[in-house]
């Protein structure tokens, strides 16, 4: 971790493409003829495949000497607590906006203690103003105390053109560590990762996102929208999403929501794969992959790549949820 940030080491490139693949047998899977891999970000790092996302963003920052940033997210952000992480590391003050202001005399969950402890100043604001976003009257107050600092506002999830283009790379680098990939996976939450598994897949197999939120029908149009903005190609018939598909059926209740079934199979596979996961997202990727294939979305022969998107800490909600009763998998 002792490193410099604007000479010729990219604290980022030091992790691109040293997780592993790991291949997942199980008896659904065999039966349907089906194979997985799944690309342990976790391992990587604990903000998982978001150094990736961020790679190109923070580069832009250095380059127009930004030292600020605002950015928005939930009370179980891994956005919050992963742009705090990097920008920690790069040495920009992050600021975040959090969803729900009856959380501010609250004791922080582990991921927004996370955040502060990196250097994040938190914010909490009611849902109504929150969906103003940058236009919300804190946000304005807070963007006009910075004076003359060089600021940026960043999208909920760090969804930006530029997070396109470093998912994009992480996805080629990962397609080489598999013999063939018929549909890569990932969770969906603003659609940036998966506009950037579209652009790195170049038409070549399917994108498929889990979503975790309800209300998932309009994140075609904003994978869409960022594709352009990157300056990707579009697939081929946009209006069908010929090469990316969004589960909208499969997020639990809503973001940050569970049912005793998705932690029951959270624990599970978990305990039988050795693969430790959290309830906000790859828990929901990994059990939406199943549920797809008992219902027979993919074609008898396929191999899978799912996305371990990181987020595992010791102490953090989700570890906990992850250890809750022993149940086989059927």
């Amino acid at each position: 971790y002792q490193r410099r940030v604007h000479g010729d080491l990219n604290p980022i490139t030091m992790f691109r493409g040293c997780s592993p693949c790991q291949a997942i047998s199980h008896d659904v899977l065999n039966s349907l003829g089906l194979t997985l891999w799944i690309k342990r970000e976790d391992l990587a790092h604990p903000e998982g495949c978001k150094w990736h996302k961020y790679n190109y963003f923070f580069d832009k920052l250095r380059r127009h000497h930004i030292s600020t940033v605002v950015t928005f997210g939930g009370a179980y952000s891994n956005h919050l607590r992963a742009f705090a992480s990097c920008a920690n590391e790069f040495g920009i003050q992050s600021i975040g906006i959090v969803r729900g202001d009856e959380l501010r005399n609250l004791p922080l969950n582990p991921s927004l203690q996370h955040a502060q402890m990196k250097g994040m100043k938190l914010f909490f604001v009611d849902r109504e103003e929150y969906k103003l976003k940058e236009n919300g009257a804190l946000v304005q107050d807070l963007i006009a105390s910075l004076g003359s600092t060089s600021h940026y506002v960043l999208p909920e999830g760090g969804s930006t053109a530029e997070c396109v283009d470093g998912v994009a790379d992480f996805v080629r680098a990962t397609r080489k560590q598999v013999q063939s990939c018929d549909f890569f996976c990932v969770p969906v939450g603003t659609g940036g990762t998966l506009a950037g598994v579209v652009a790195g897949l170049r038409g070549e197999g399917t994108a498929l996102g889990i979503a975790t939120i309800k209300g998932g029908e309009q994140l075609s149009a904003s994978v869409l929208k960022l594709l352009a903005e990157a300056g990707s190609p579009l697939p081929p018939v946009p209006q069908h999403n010929v090469n990316f598909h969004i589960a909208t059926h499969l997020h639990c209740g809503g973001y940050g929501k569970t049912t005793p079934r998705l932690l029951q199979f959270i624990d599970a596979f978990s305990r039988s794969s050795g693969v430790p996961l959290e309830p906000t997202y790859s828990g929901k990727l990994i059990f939406g992959i199943f549920e797809l294939a008992l219902e027979g979305f993919f074609p008898r022969g396929s191999s899978l790549v799912a996305v371990h998107t990181g987020g595992i800490f010791p102490d953090s909600d989700s570890n906990r949820a992850s250890n809750s009763s022993s149940v086989t998998i059927t």
